[in-house]
């Protein structure tokens, strides 16, 4: 067993043994690590392990993807706050220039595009960008509510008089 069979098994016990030898940040053939696809085939308890044992969160595949674009693609809610809450940058782009937000955008991901909102993903050049896919992703998904995560009043904003 490879550390990525071990990844995308969600193979606790083999990790650890990889762990122990310092293999965590190796990169396959297509550049994916262990937390990549631990994050890509929902193994919570394997990327848990992996970001205790500080696997590089930051780390990107053959495509610039990194483990949070992949939980995100995928619609993970659990990892995508695992990756948050362990520093994950939200502002990475991947070779296109999606970024984590753009993913759960275009996929209708809604708890992870408010999650990523909620944190701040949506700031810089490429937040313009997502918030627009957001729009359009919310409102042929029928999740209108959802859009005033996309652009919260703040109290710059002018009101009526």
């Amino acid at each position: 067993m490879t550390i990525f069979e071990a990844a995308r098994s969600g193979d606790l016990s083999a990790l650890q043994t990889f762990i122990a030898a310092g293999d965590i940040n190796r990169q396959d053939e297509r550049g994916s690590t262990a937390l990549i696809l631990a994050s890509y085939y929902n193994q919570a308890a394997a990327v848990s392990l992996l970001l205790q044992a500080h696997a590089a969160m930051e780390l990107k595949d053959t495509y610039g993807n990194t483990a949070l674009m992949g939980a995100a693609f995928k619609g993970y809610l659990e990892i995508v706050e695992l990756l948050l809450f362990h520093g994950a940058s939200m502002h990475t782009e991947n070779k296109s220039g999606a970024t984590a937000l753009t993913y759960a955008a275009t996929f209708g991901r809604d708890a992870i595009a408010q999650l990523l909102l909620h944190y701040g993903a949506a700031s810089g050049k490429k937040g313009i960008s997502d918030r627009i896919r957001l729009i359009g992703t919310f409102v042929n998904t029928g999740i209108k509510e959802t859009i005033k995560h996309v652009f919260p009043r703040s109290r710059h904003t002018p009101t009526a008089q």
